[in-house]
């Protein structure tokens, strides 16, 4: 059995990365699927430098505009150009409307700056479909720069510390997670229509808690395997992991997460704990360790979520 995918990368000024990725994905042993790319408002010739690519590789690809409601999905590769920067839920947020349109029953999340090994997508449709009630499957992903350490083989949402940690060792098996990174996603479309697409107040980072979190509590499976594999860069399109606006996003949205789901009472001892032991302790921190960027993103970070400027900021 081997349903059709859609493979969604989101580029934004990355282009060099996603013809890296492009190259891996097209030598993959799975047969039936099509590649989305939506490029999110990229400037630096980076759309017409992928196009430039799939051309002089003979690569036959359509191209379509973003707000273009009656998409052909018919090439081995689409591109989809929007005008203004979505973020990543709001990208993706395309390929899900698309695949509904089309009724195809898996979708996966895949960073555009990763490196996937032939079968890693026959490892996650197999797990998917033999596996009642999946809403999503991961994968084993390794550093690109360092191919023996891994940078996700599972993870979990800490409701105490107020952050989600990646499960870092060199797991083998099938195994159920709390949190699937959008990095590497096969995500079932049913799952999808069950609880609804990204929500786009998140813009980039902590999107993924949040699809993961309503996932399991509609009663879907969260699973990895990590026979699929697959090399990751890291935070390419958002200037790197500890970036102004990487930090920005990750302090900003993780408030807005657990404001989200807690329950009253849960929330009042989140924020309570939160404000008199975690953050001061965090605060010191780094002022003895000099993390001038850290201080900054969290005072942009919290005062914007304190005030309710979520989506896209123009502060960072």
């Amino acid at each position: 059995m081997n349903p059709k995918v859609y493979i969604l990368l989101i580029n934004y000024n990355g282009h060099d990365d996603t013809i890296k990725c492009l190259k891996s994905l097209l030598k993959i042993t799975y047969d039936n699927y099509n590649i989305l790319i939506i490029d999110n408002a990229s400037e630096k010739n980076s759309f017409e430098n992928i196009c430039t690519w799939l051309e002089s590789n003979s690569v036959t690809c359509n191209v379509f505009h973003s707000d273009n409601d009656n998409l052909t999905i018919s090439k081995e590769v689409t591109i989809i150009k929007s005008d203004i920067n979505l973020g990543f839920g709001g990208a993706n947020n395309i390929g899900f409307k698309i695949a509904s349109m089309n009724n195809v029953p898996l979708v996966l999340l895949l960073n555009n700056d990763t490196i996937v090994h032939e079968d890693f997508l026959d490892c996650l449709v197999n797990t998917a479909v033999k596996n009642e009630r999946t809403g999503m499957v991961g994968g084993k992903i390794y550093c690109m720069n360092n191919h023996r350490k891994i940078w996700y083989c599972g993870g979990w949402i800490d409701y105490l510390k107020g952050t989600a940690y990646h499960i870092e060792k060199d797991l083998d098996g099938k195994f159920d997670s709390t949190l699937i990174t959008g990095c590497l996603a096969l995500i079932n479309m049913m799952g999808i229509k069950d609880i609804g697409f990204f929500d786009e107040r998140f813009f980039l980072n902590v999107e993924d808690w949040d699809l993961s979190y309503r996932m399991r509590k509609a009663g879907w499976r969260l699973i990895i395997d990590t026979s699929a594999i697959i090399s990751h860069k890291g935070s390419g399109s958002i200037g790197g992991p500890g970036s102004l606006r990487n930090l920005y996003y990750f302090h900003r949205n993780r408030l807005l997460f657990f404001n989200k789901h807690l329950s009253p009472v849960r929330k009042v001892l989140f924020f309570l704990c939160q404000t008199v032991l975690i953050i001061p302790a965090w605060i010191i921190k780094q002022i003895f360790t000099g993390e001038v960027v850290q201080i900054k993103a969290f005072i942009l970070g919290t005062s914007d979520y304190v005030r309710g400027r979520f989506g896209k900021s123009k502060r960072v």
